[in-house]
């Protein structure tokens, strides 16, 4: 083991050099960055209320903190964990072993990536929060080191099934001249969160609360946090309602905030599922009788044809074309107004 306090801040100095080095270089790249002054009117209080209010981002938000602040929570408390269950006190492996989570994460967007090419996958969504609530329900109950390395790799792999749509989701739904401060605000409270969830470790290991029931605490907030995400966010369940493959053509058009009506002549069940797997926001069905500023629906073309005179301005309109081929179902989505 190491000789004392002396002998850890002699093994840490070469870390912190390095760390600080990184800092400076990560400073020096930020002044590099143009400079654009805040547009007039910019309210960032009322940005942060929009988002919090935002059916859309809301859960974006809550889903990315619960992630970031589980692996923040599993980092503080599993090394003690380890040592009283698995009977691991050498800190190389300890950190070893966390560190399966970032491989994990990096495989998962990769992977997330590939499934991703030509729209939003939500449909990876319930999986993901499925799989970080199970792995984290199980890492209490293990008591073996190779099965803590695949627990670790796994929780990583399914965050980062989460966090890439998640993330392109905060982007798509923002507009362009409030992108900027719709993600500052999101590391805001992203940060509070992970503050927050440090904090709670510590108060409850001065409760002395016992190292393994933390872990089921955790593994709470995970099911609370990322349950909450999906019950927001059904349509990542409805994406699942399409069997088979699709292609999409035209979804760098589509617009991910203000009032949209897609427009389809083909009104099948299965038309409807296809679009749903394509489009990230919550679809309605038919016209809606009222319209919101975060409202979107899909209407045939009969439906729109008999109400189109009595939408209100600044609604988004597309029409979709549908084509059923041989490998599978093709999607066009093309502005109308």
């Amino acid at each position: 083991g190491l000789p004392g306090p002396a002998g850890v801040i002699r093994t840490m100095t070469p870390l912190t050099c390095v760390l600080t080095a990184i800092a400076l270089v990560e400073c020096l790249l930020a002044f590099r960055l143009p400079w654009r002054a805040a547009a007039a009117g910019t309210d960032n209080h009322g940005e942060l209320r929009r988002l919090l209010q935002s059916p859309a981002l809301l859960p974006v938000v809550v889903g990315l903190a619960v992630f970031w602040s589980v692996g923040q929570m599993l980092l503080a408390v599993y090394p003690a964990f380890a040592k009283d269950a698995l009977g691991i006190t050498n800190t190389v492996i300890i950190q070893g072993l966390l560190a399966t989570i970032a491989i994990g994460v990096m495989l998962g967007s990769w992977t997330d990536g590939l499934l991703s090419r030509q729209f939003i996958a939500l449909k990876l969504l319930p999986v993901a929060a499925i799989g970080v609530i199970v792995v984290a329900l199980w890492l209490p109950l293990n008591t073996r080191l190779p099965v803590a390395v695949l627990l670790f790799f796994s929780i990583g792999f399914f965050g980062g099934l989460l966090v890439v749509p998640l993330n392109a989701m905060l982007q798509f739904c923002s507009p362009a001249d409030k992108l900027g401060i719709t993600i500052a605000n999101a590391n805001l409270l992203q940060n509070i969160a992970m503050f927050l969830s440090l904090v709670l470790t510590v108060v409850a290991s001065l409760l002395l609360i016992d190292v393994q029931y933390q872990l089921y605490l955790i593994a709470l907030f995970a099911l609370a946090g990322l349950g909450f995400m999906l019950k927001r966010m059904p349509q990542a369940l409805a994406a699942w309602r399409f069997r088979g493959r699709l292609q999409v053509q035209g979804f760098n058009s589509l617009r991910g905030y203000g009032p949209v009506l897609f427009i389809t002549d083909d009104n099948h069940a299965d038309t409807q599922a296809a679009i749903r797997l394509c489009y990230p926001r919550q679809l309605a069905s038919g016209m809606p009788a009222t319209w919101q500023p975060e409202t979107a629906a899909i209407a045939s073309s009969e439906q729109y044809t008999g109400q189109q005179q009595q939408l209100p301005p600044g609604i988004t309109i597309y029409r979709v074309d549908t084509e059923q081929q041989a490998r599978g179902t093709k999607i066009r989505f093309i502005p109308a107004n």
